[in-house]
């Protein structure tokens, strides 16, 4: 028998506005008996989430009668569809927990207007009558309407799937849940251990106290193990009887074999993060650094702003950011008129030409840029430059945070650091200059903007560490106030990340704004 139900309440609203098997007379001319699925009251643009975890098993933009759709593979032989979408934030394969958003309510295919539409399979046998493995999703939904029932929504976590930690390595992975029952959770509540590597933690750790609908963090204290491989410890809540509820949440870390010698191994000194300083060699390093934005593409392109540029320009820059003691050169990776080939091949050239003739500089590569003014910026991701709401020059939007950074940026990031890791003449990787996402609305405590734009910080900088764990990695954000990260939470949420080794804190000394000038040396505790 299986134990599948739903666990989470799929959208923001608790609101079912058309039953399964509804309107028999009008469905007939479809070929059904009756309405095939829920209907669930949804407003434009309001967050869709999945019921249990799941695999995503396709995503349509162009469903037919379902228009963006997407489609989840859950144990047991269930299928959860997600129709008339405005947009999907998931792609094929990836693992979802209850919880996770897999897209924006809309209108899209046959419907008079914003909903959701979910249809549930079972592909060990159909409800009577229908075609496609169809059944009725009310008996798995219908425990989520209990008026005293302990259930919880996974939000976010700090240590992203796949962190790469050497053996033996304190850390601390914070899972933040939301009470989604209708009781509170206080004495006697716990998370507890219910499968995989308890990593060095203990079989459960205590609950802090939350109401219905409080989102609260829920902390364990883990070690890594000294075998290498990819190691994942499972935990679900329980009551004070002992009873588990709400979606499996895990941590799941890869810890690299020491004693295997590959070519990615650095062949000289890398600068290291020790407590607040940097080293090389075991020496603190401290430098000037120059901004040479374009640095790769000198003698590339034809049009602004390096026109007039030619190829030799970049060994004199570089001698006279070396002639003035500087240490660090950074510059952006993209170019929107080259190919990833081309992009490759003049990282490659100066990665080169620095290590031939300014052995004393060290690289700092930006992957992307925020402003759409210059073309340094990932190519074919045009479409996500959008001006603000505010006003102003084009902004990498929020389609580009919620899963647009999957379609050109990531690939482009996984190419080049696999293509460079372990290269001693790079300093860090700079997940991209300037970055953030402007609140959706002010108003909202639970405006999900920051959110969305942490875990892309997130997702970046798991993937950088995965391919390349020798080398920093930073977000190269001009403050967490820009970011509208205006709280301590928020920061810690992004900060707290193993994988995010330093901050970068842009002043420009009242220049543009003066109030967010002086804003940026808050950042200074922070780091």
């Amino acid at each position: 028998m299986s134990n599948f139900r739903f666990e989470v309440w799929p959208t923001e609203q608790k609101v079912i506005t058309q039953h399964f098997g509804a309107r028999p007379g009008y469905y007939a001319q479809f070929g059904l008996p009756g309405h095939e699925g829920l209907d669930f009251a949804a407003p434009p643009d309001s967050r869709v989430f999945c019921v249990a975890p799941g695999v995503v098993r396709r995503v349509l933009t162009d469903g037919g009668p379902y228009g963006v759709n997407v489609r989840v593979a859950h144990p047991d032989g269930y299928e959860t569809i997600y129709a008339h979408l405005k947009q999907a934030n998931v792609t094929e394969g990836q693992e979802l927990r209850a919880g996770d958003v897999v897209g924006l309510a809309g209108m899209t295919g046959n419907t008079d207007g914003p909903h959701l539409h979910l249809t549930l399979k079972n592909h060990n046998g159909a409800q009577s009558g229908y075609p496609n493995n169809i059944v009725d999703p009310t008996p798995f939904i219908r425990h989520l309407l209990d008026p005293n029932r302990d259930e919880a929504q996974y939000i976010r976590d700090t240590v992203p799937d796949g962190t790469v930690l050497q053996p033996g390595v304190e850390f601390a992975q914070t899972w933040f849940m939301r009470n989604s029952g209708t009781t509170t959770w206080g004495m006697g509540y716990a998370l507890r251990l219910v499968s995989g590597d308890a990593l060095g933690a203990p079989p459960q750790v205590t609950v802090p106290p939350a109401p219905p609908n409080a989102e609260v963090p829920v902390s364990v204290s883990f070690r890594t193990p000294t075998t290498p491989g990819r190691h994942r410890s499972t935990w679900r809540l329980a009551d004070p009887e002992g009873n588990l509820f709400g979606p499996p949440v895990w941590v799941e870390v890869v810890v690299p074999d020491a004693s295997v010698t590959t070519p990615t191994t650095p062949t000289g000194p890398l600068v290291q993060r020790r407590g607040n300083e940097f080293f090389v060699n075991g020496q603190p390093f401290r430098f000037i650094g120059v901004n040479m934005r374009g640095l790769l593409h000198y003698g590339r392109r034809q049009s602004d702003p390096l026109r007039f540029s030619r190829l030799e320009h970049r060994a004199s820059q570089l001698e006279a950011a070396q002639n003035m003691g500087a240490r660090v050169v950074r510059f952006f990776v993209p170019d929107r008129d080259a190919s990833a080939d081309e992009i490759e091949q003049r990282f490659r050239e100066v990665v080169e030409l620095v290590k031939s003739r300014f052995p004393q500089l060290y690289l700092l590569p930006a992957f992307t840029n925020l402003y759409g003014d210059v073309p340094f910026h990932v190519p074919g991701d045009e479409g996500f430059y959008t001006p603000p709401p505010s006003g102003g020059g084009s902004l990498l939007n929020r389609e580009f945070y919620a899963e647009g950074y999957r379609r050109n940026y990531l690939p482009l990031v996984q190419r080049i650091v696999s293509a460079f890791r372990g290269e001693p003449a790079i300093f860090a990787w700079e997940i991209g200059n300037e970055l953030k996402l402007d609140r959706g609305n002010l108003g909202d405590p639970n405006d999900p903007n920051p959110r969305l734009f942490i875990n892309f910080n997130l997702a970046a900088a798991a993937a950088i560490k995965q391919i390349d764990p020798h080398h920093l990695v930073t977000t190269g954000m001009k403050s967490t106030h820009h970011a509208w990260l205006h709280t301590a939470e928020l920061q810690e949420a992004l900060y707290a990340s193993p994988n995010i080794d330093f901050i970068t804190i842009h002043s420009y000394e009242g220049i543009y704004d003066q109030e967010g000038d002086r804003r940026v040396y808050e950042d200074v505790a922070v780091a």
